[in-house]
């Protein structure tokens, strides 16, 4: 299990703008890699109503369960390995399986809602393309939900303060507009729902 901070600013983005920052920043096509991102929630949604979330994240070889938990101006990020069992189990059930441990550390963070009750509520495609700049990672995010694309990017910093910093300056510097991005899986919920 790992525990970190996330500090994060991020803008939506027109098809044309996205274009235009990956090629200003063109060594990010060398760091892209597919994500499939699954996330939980109870029926009336806590874990929502706490500004939190559940996520299974699949990379490549990769299987990441983590806990989003909104602490003031950033996220705590609890993040637990799970194997290609554990999550072909999870999502033909559709219901998470946690570990005690991983369960009592999400209530040490006020992270109360039921997880027994947690059931899968979205799931979506991002294509990121990443580049470090000093301190900073710049995400170049291109995801596809149920019944349309959009595009975001992301910077992640040392602080929320350095992260809006970079982000308006780079917004600035390339003469693009700043545009409010709702998380990902609140854009994902309003196109998408199980049964």
């Amino acid at each position: 299990m790992k525990i970190e901070a996330e500090y994060e600013a991020k803008t939506l983005l027109s098809k044309e703008h996205y274009d235009q920052l990956m090629q200003h920043y063109p060594d990010a096509l060398n760091h892209i890699e597919e994500q499939t991102n699954y996330y939980f929630d109870t029926a009336d949604q806590q874990f929502k109503s706490q500004h939190s979330a559940l996520r299974i994240r699949q990379i490549a070889q990769e299987n990441v369960l983590t806990a989003k938990i909104r602490i003031q101006d950033y996220h705590q990020e609890v993040t637990l390995p799970l194997t290609d069992a554990q999550v072909g189990e999870i999502l033909a059930t559709g219901t998470l399986h946690l570990p005690d441990d991983f369960q009592q550390l999400l209530h040490s963070y006020g992270m109360v809602g039921h997880l027994a009750c947690a059931k899968l509520c979205t799931h979506f495609h991002t294509k990121r393309a990443e580049l470090k700049v000093g301190t900073l990672t710049l995400c170049f995010d291109a995801v596809t939900f149920k019944d349309h694309s959009d595009y975001e990017f992301e910077v992640e910093a040392q602080s929320s303060e350095q992260a809006s910093y970079a982000l308006r300056k780079i917004l600035t510097t390339y003469d693009i507009p700043y545009i409010k991005s709702e998380p990902k899986i609140a854009r994902a919920l309003k196109t998408y729902t199980t049964p």
